[in-house]
């Protein structure tokens, strides 16, 4: 998908599914920052998942979905 066909389709409010990647999860200052990107996506009302390399036991206690949040969280792998 193009620029212009992901702008036009946020132009008409229609939902993207996005995919976030990092290395070690919502480890760490980036983790912390990466999740707080994701949330912002599902606030937005977006499909998200997230790929990482390496998930630590952090992933398994965070709250993900925002309250409030239209999105839909798809999961890490």
């Amino acid at each position: 998908m193009n620029a212009r066909a992901i702008r036009d389709r946020l132009e008409h409010g229609d939902r993207l599914r996005v995919a976030f990647l990092n290395d070690l999860g919502f480890q760490y200052g980036a983790g912390l920052a990466h999740l707080r990107q994701i949330q912002s996506f599902l606030l937005a009302g977006h499909e998200v998942c997230g790929v990482c390399w390496a998930q630590g036991e952090v992933e398994n206690g965070v709250r993900v979905q925002p309250n409030g949040s239209r999105g839909r969280w798809l999961g890490m792998t």
